[in-house]
């Protein structure tokens, strides 16, 4: 799959972004707030599971909205 191509909406798969680079290694969720109110428990699970997995590595949930 090319790089930029981007998975289906509300793939709960893969991990949204992960670098690897310098020993070390990245892993990111990125959610948009459509509302004041957000689920966030499946990037939770998906970064806990990569964290599991990789214990040196970093993750990180970011969260954007338009407020």
């Amino acid at each position: 799959m090319p790089w930029n191509h981007a998975p289906p909406q509300g793939d709960r798969k893969r991990i949204d972004f992960r670098a690897l680079g310098h020993d070390i290694e990245i892993a990111m969720e990125v959610k948009w707030a459509k509302a004041a109110k957000i689920n966030i428990k499946g990037d939770q699970e998906k970064l806990q599971a990569f964290l599991k997995a990789r214990p040196q590595a970093f993750a990180f949930l970011c969260v954007f909205g338009r407020k």
